[in-house]
């Protein structure tokens, strides 16, 4: 896919000025599949202006909550593809979906138009300050079973929990039922649960308080919004098993924010906006604002995120997947 990708651009970037002409005038609609707010709808309310500029259409933010963002996912797909809806996507969420629901949740995401990354954040592990649990020792040498805190076991708080206990051979708990990644927080801080692996963002808000302490970042580099908090990878010597694993979860998160559009939305629409949210998330003045609003943008063409689906969902075989299924859903 990549390399036909590839071969079209070309062709695809001559004919996508033809195709703003067909953006003027137009109401274009981001969707959100979740609350105004959040995370997700700040990001697109970020994007929109410069989108606007860009292709001489009204562009406007569209909130369908529900599902944890599949819902509006499954929405758009259920349309064909004229390209005037695209979906800021929670695609580390829906890659894991597609691993261990393929048969509930009916997407492939081999088959999205792909219009580039808006932003990522590694998963984060976070304790209450001054317990037991706030440096990775209390982890790796626990005495007792560690609880953790989460909505569900694949929400992208109980799965990297899953694989973390796994991979360092912690006695675990996953606890769901939470709402959200603010009432796991407050269960944290009331003693409820141990430990939470949340987004960068959200431990950056958990962290205000001075009531929780930022362990380690389940990835393998630096988290741009927790510069000074060290990585796993750096604070526990990994077998390469053991690596293998974290690395591909942190993959997941990588994956980020991403926009796309129906597979079979006309080729030169898609080439249209591909080079219209490039501009946009390159701009230094919408960066800047992501900056001043702590919503950094990290841009990654769409070539990257095909890349990524081709690597994750056809690099794993049946027997892996079986073992990552067993594992997120039962083990903890």
């Amino acid at each position: 896919m990549a390399m036909l990708a590839a071969a079209l651009a070309p062709c695809g970037r001559s004919y996508a000025t033809n195709a703003l002409d067909f953006y003027k005038g137009k109401t274009v609609r981001i969707v959100v599949g979740y609350a105004p707010g959040g995370g997700y709808d700040s990001y697109a309310r970020l994007i929109a202006p410069g989108l606007e500029a860009r292709l001489g259409a009204q562009v406007i933010v569209e909130n369908k909550p529900g599902a944890g963002g599949f819902n509006a996912l499954s929405a758009l797909l259920r349309e064909p593809g004229d390209g005037l809806r695209m979906l800021l996507l929670n695609a580390e969420a829906a890659v894991l979906l597609q691993l261990v629901e393929p048969s509930v949740h009916r997407f492939d995401l081999r088959k999205l138009a792909y219009l580039g990354r808006v932003s990522y954040e590694y998963r984060t592990l976070v304790a209450r300050k001054g317990g037991e649990f706030d440096r990775i020792d209390g982890f790796v040498k626990a005495a007792k079973v560690v609880h953790f805190g989460a909505g569900d076991r694949i929400d992208t708080m109980g799965d990297p929990a899953s694989i973390l206990c796994q991979t360092l051979n912690i006695a675990c708990k996953i606890i769901t039922g939470y709402p959200g990644a603010v009432e796991v927080g407050f269960a944290l801080q009331r003693g409820e649960v141990d430990a939470l692996v949340v987004s960068e963002s959200q431990a950056l808000s958990y962290m205000r308080g001075d009531l929780v302490a930022a362990v380690a970042i389940l990835g393998p580099g630096k988290a741009p919004q927790l510069p000074n908090v060290p990585s796993i990878f750096d604070l526990v010597e990994l077998s390469a098993e053991q690596s293998k694993w974290l690395r591909f979860r942190a993959e997941f998160a990588e994956f980020g924010r991403t926009l796309i559009m129906p597979g079979d939305t006309p080729p030169d629409r898609v080439a249209a906006l591909e080079d219209a949210v490039a501009s946009v998330l390159t701009d230094p003045q919408v960066q800047a604002e992501g900056a001043r609003t702590k919503r950094p943008i990290a841009y990654a063409p769409p070539s990257d995120a095909r890349r990524f689906v081709e690597t994750v969902l056809g690099g794993i075989d049946p027997q892996e997947q079986a073992f990552i299924k067993k594992l997120l859903l039962t083990a903890y």
